[in-house]
């Protein structure tokens, strides 16, 4: 997750529309000060990382050149990011298996990348850090914690 941030906050700085920068620079900083421990701020990070995916996904609904099938994807992976992360901070008295949540999102981001290229190259950082979010979550699930301890 950490080295999405930092890919994202390089890549985002790229960008020529201030607030596509602005967003990535700032969901980038908002991972990144999750491992900074430093005067207590990481408590507060959380709730960070999930105001700003919601502004770095809802941004891109103003774009023009984005179509309507990349704006579903954005609004989805905004607002399956933020439940994941408040699900994360409220214990809900039901599971959600983020991993399944999540999952579409590195998968369509490839597709994206892949066939639209141009549209999508300015906003790469957000898509990276919710995508490197998808893979943690599928990572640390219960299911496939148990299944690595068994094939290794």
């Amino acid at each position: 997750m950490l080295a999405a941030a930092i890919f994202a906050l390089y890549w985002s700085g790229k960008s020529r529309n201030r607030t596509n920068k602005y967003a990535g620079i700032i969901l980038a900083l908002t991972v990144i000060l999750q491992f900074i421990t430093f005067l207590g701020l990481n408590i507060y990070a959380p709730y960070a990382f999930a105001f700003f995916t919601l502004f770095a996904g809802f941004e891109a609904m103003n774009s023009f050149k984005f179509e309507t099938r990349h704006k579903l994807f954005f609004g989805y992976a905004a607002i399956a990011s933020f439940i994941c992360i408040v699900e994360g901070l409220i214990k809900l008295p039901f599971n959600l298996y983020q991993e399944w949540i999540l999952l579409p999102i590195p998968l369509i981001s490839y597709y994206f990348w892949k066939h639209s290229k141009r549209v999508i190259y300015h906003r790469l950082g957000v898509l990276v850090i919710w995508s490197a979010q998808a893979i943690v979550a599928l990572v640390t699930a219960p299911w496939m914690k148990k299944l690595l301890s068994e094939i290794f």
